[in-house]
């Protein structure tokens, strides 16, 4: 299976699980670089515009809050200063972690400027800026934000760059010299800026833009990275999944493994239990992921979220991934009460569930239609499960175009609670499965070419 038919079939079962915690994935935002508590002096002069050319300008009661902690923990106030008649404030502060914080500035009362800056212990920031205007004007100078404004230059300019080529403007066979080109740019932040916040967000989009194109050289970067929170949530994310690509399910199972042994935290480690679930999804190894999805579940004790996690991913294994047979229900189509599955029956059977206002599912129907004119009513059904909530949409879709299958009505779902039964997460997505509702495949996308595929191997080895 090539890239992007693997991201094609299994993509739902990729994203079907959330396998990192809320609170890894805070620890990770929260930090490139965990350091000892360290003394930071923040200075700023801020003019005001009215004053300016005054004999005796007053640029003071302009007020500076800076923040640490999250929403979910709780707020502490690193500063609180205020700015004397010359504009004028300077503070030494105690700076817990290298991080991202949130500045508030205010003047009269009122909120003039919401933002954030880098602070590392034992560093020094000068802010600058005048009012009114400060979302535009205000600058903030030290190590960090120097290497920030850098990386987010290099964001930027990639995103142009990969817009154009997966916009089919670059040849497919250029592509992956293209992102390895990037990759190395991302990754020489660390060279250029040591041990910065900015250089570890780097290293991160250095990781992702490569993976998929040179695996190889993937997994000698994720070694390079050390174990702080931000690059164990790298190792969790992709260093099972490119091992397994490049040596096998297994192997990408080990990885996890050796990861799992290098850590204590209990949270860390039941991301990584989690982990190896999807792994095992992804590689259509759908009995051991149930029985280790189970084994979380009988673990979780009073854990809520494992608890839900596990509920969740054992039903999904359970009912919605090929092989499994689907939940049976009833709904209406073209004012008949329609069971599934149903054993009377065509021997295949596609249900979709589409937004029929989607211009890229309209662009697609007729290439649908061409690719299920090709087998007979008693080989293939379809049924159409539009989310539009308007009749009206749904109405005047097919004003304009033909239709050879039954369609729901506009809120026709809700009968069957169809979105949940289904966990139906994106649209378009197609479940292919057999008259007695063994499913063959779960499509995620608009990809007609995979569908046709995955119909003619089912109803080849049907026949």
């Amino acid at each position: 299976m090539n890239k992007v038919n693997s991201f094609v079939k299994v993509g739902f079962y990729a994203r079907m699980l959330a396998v990192i915690p809320l609170v890894l994935l805070t620890m990770g935002a929260c930090s490139a670089e965990t350091t000892r508590t360290g003394q930071t002096l923040i200075s700023g002069i801020v003019s005001i515009s009215s004053q300016v050319g005054e004999d005796q300008p007053d640029y003071s009661g302009v007020r500076f809050v800076i923040l640490s902690g999250s929403p979910e923990s709780g707020r502490d106030t690193l500063l609180n200063a205020v700015t004397n008649t010359d504009g004028f404030f300077s503070s030494v502060v105690p700076v817990p972690e290298r991080g991202l914080y949130p500045l508030i500035v205010s003047r009269n009362d009122r909120t003039v400027h919401i933002g954030s800056l880098i602070l590392a212990p034992d560093d020094t920031v000068s802010i600058t800026g005048e009012l009114p205007g400060l979302d535009q004007n205000l600058r903030v100078n030290s190590p960090e934000n120097r290497a920030m404004a850098t990386y987010e230059r290099l964001q930027r300019l990639y995103g142009r760059v990969a817009t154009f080529a997966y916009g089919g403007s670059v040849e497919n066979d250029s592509i992956p010299i293209l992102m390895e080109q990037w990759s190395d740019l991302f990754w020489s932040m660390r060279d250029e800026h040591p041990g910065s916040y900015a250089a570890g967000l780097a290293a991160v989009d250095a990781i992702d833009v490569l993976q998929g194109w040179n695996d190889e050289k993937v997994l000698a970067r994720l070694d390079e990275l050390d174990d702080s929170d931000t690059f164990f949530n790298v190792k969790l994310t992709y260093g099972g999944h490119v091992t397994a690509r490049r040596l096998g399910l297994d192997a990408g199972l080990d990885y996890l493994s050796s990861l799992r042994r290098s850590v204590r935290d209990p949270q860390l480690r039941q991301a990584i239990d989690m982990r190896r679930v999807e792994l095992m999804l992804d590689y259509e190894d759908y009995d051991d992921a149930l029985a280790e999805a189970r084994g979380l579940m009988d673990a979780a004790g009073d854990d809520e979220q494992l608890t839900a996690w596990a509920e969740d991913a054992v039903y999904k294994l359970e009912n919605l991934v090929p092989g499994r047979k689907i939940p049976g229900f009833v709904m209406p189509f073209d004012g008949a009460e329609r069971m599934f599955p149903d054993p009377e029956g065509p021997a295949v059977l596609v249900l979709e569930v589409v937004l029929l206002a989607d211009q890229s599912y309209q662009q697609t129907y007729p290439a649908l239609q061409e690719v299920l004119r090709d087998f007979g009513d008693d080989q293939l059904g379809v049924f159409t499960v539009p989310l539009d909530q308007r009749q009206v949409t749904v109405d005047a879709f097919f004003e304009e175009r033909s239709r050879r299958w039954p369609v729901s009505g506009a809120g026709a779902y809700e009968a069957g609670d169809v979105l949940t039964l289904l966990r139906i997460e994106e649209v378009p997505t197609r479940i292919v499965m057999g008259r007695d509702g063994t499913i063959h495949a779960r499509l995620v996308g608009h990809d007609i070419a995979a569908l046709r595929d995955e119909l003619n191997t089912i109803i080849e080895n049907t026949n």
